[in-house]
């Protein structure tokens, strides 16, 4: 995908799941800053949507905000269409939005295990594939947002692991699909937000990452900007931004 230089996006569209608060929230004002018109879309997260459409036009960015139950297919379909209605094209789709409830093997019910699967899997195969086949032959860049669990074991979050081990195996098939001119990629994170609720991660969390810390939003943010940026020669990866946790 051709840019102005490896972090500019001006003149590009990104759709930015999840993207009234949390991570998808700092991808949609980091992507912003270089550039790139933002389509913001939530949940539930109305007023954390608008502080980011804000912001993205306070840049000097095109923005606006669609609300879509990622767990409804049809929703899921309209909102892509909505977002290409408005700006026209979309280049840049960043797969954010998730769910991670603290649900073992025995508590996780049907209800439990296939909203994990809507949301964390079924919305991004959705909104990829109407990004692949709108866009066949054009350029375009498509990020998926992982887990260090994509590749291990967590019996405390029984549904949440599997569906992220899912979104895992999607991107690289994805990947295949979508080539040569959409990239596909995955970015793996390990502790970078406190759980939800709580203002400090948990010291018995931090003591199993070999950096010792957390990772900073810069850091989350130029991994992702990387992945949509160049070299162009990169898809179906998963960079990893887990601090060594997966090692240990």
């Amino acid at each position: 995908m051709s840019f102005n230089g490896i972090d500019k996006f001006d003149g590009k569209v990104a759709l930015v799941t999840g993207s009234g608060k949390r991570l998808g929230q700092i991808l949609a004002k980091g992507f912003a800053d270089r550039g790139a018109d933002i389509a913001v879309h939530y949940g539930h997260s109305a007023e954390g949507a608008r502080e980011t459409v804000d912001y993205v036009l306070s840049r000097g960015c095109r923005s606006k905000a669609f609300k879509a139950d990622l767990s409804d297919e049809r929703q899921t379909e309209h909102l892509f269409d909505e977002v290409v209605e408005y700006f026209g094209h979309v280049d840049i789709l960043l797969n954010s939005a998730a769910i991670f409830e603290d649900k073992d093997l025995n508590t996780t019910d049907l209800h439990v295990w296939n909203r994990h699967f809507l949301i964390n899997v079924t919305a991004p195969f959705l909104l990829s594939r109407k990004f692949i086949q709108h866009y066949r032959g054009r350029e375009g860049v498509i990020i998926n947002i992982l887990d260090w669990r994509s590749e291990f074991a967590d019996h405390k979050h029984f549904a949440y692991t599997v569906s992220k081990a899912a979104l895992s195996s999607l991107t690289k098939n994805l990947a295949v699909s979508a080539a040569p001119a959409i990239r596909v990629n995955g970015l793996a994170l390990g502790a970078i937000l406190p759980p939800a609720g709580k203002n400090r991660m948990p010291d018995k969390i931090l003591d199993r990452v070999p950096m010792q810390r957390m990772a900073h939003f810069g850091e989350f943010l130029k991994a992702a900007v990387f992945l949509a940026s160049e070299p162009n020669y990169i898809t179906g990866a998963i960079l990893n931004l887990d601090g060594g946790r997966r090692l240990l």
